[in-house]
């Protein structure tokens, strides 16, 4: 792969061909590489383009003078402000460094510990919805949980 980026390349021109590159796949230091900037220059853009996506999805929903909020996705639908290999930015506390933690002492990569606690959680927010537990989009409480044995 050669790099395409010229001396006289924008910020924006940057990050659209960055964006590209990480929706077919490519890895944070290969689109660093082919666009001759850093790994870390690829993360801030993409952060910044994920934010605006953002900030658009959520001033073209928003009445004047009321707050933004997301709009509720329907089974089977992504937020709208997200879609598939887009980059995630989530901040970072102790208890989520500790949680992690213990989820990667089984194997998992913390990225992979994270998309299956959230699978985890949507399917027990699903099953809550489906049975009529819970009206749907209300949080349920969950007060318990339960294993399978172990199996060696």
């Amino acid at each position: 792969m050669t790099t395409t980026a010229s001396p006289g390349m924008t910020v924006s021109e940057r990050r659209a061909q960055a964006a590209a590159l990480s929706r077919d796949g490519a890895s944070l230091r290969t689109i660093a590489q082919y666009l001759g900037v850093s790994k870390d220059t690829i993360r801030r853009d993409l952060d910044a383009l994920a934010r605006e996506r953002t900030r658009q999805s959520a001033t073209q929903d928003a009445t004047p003078g009321e707050t933004p909020t997301a709009a509720p996705a329907t089974p089977g639908e992504t937020p709208a402000s997200l879609s598939p290999g887009d980059p995630l930015t989530v901040p970072v506390d102790q208890e989520l460094l500790d949680d992690l933690a213990v989820i990667t002492r089984t194997g998992r990569t913390p990225a992979d510990a994270i998309g299956h606690a959230v699978h985890t959680l949507a399917a027990i927010y699903r099953g809550a919805w489906t049975t009529g537990t819970y009206p749907d989009g209300t949080e349920p409480d969950i007060i318990g949980h339960q294993l399978a044995p172990h199996q060696r």
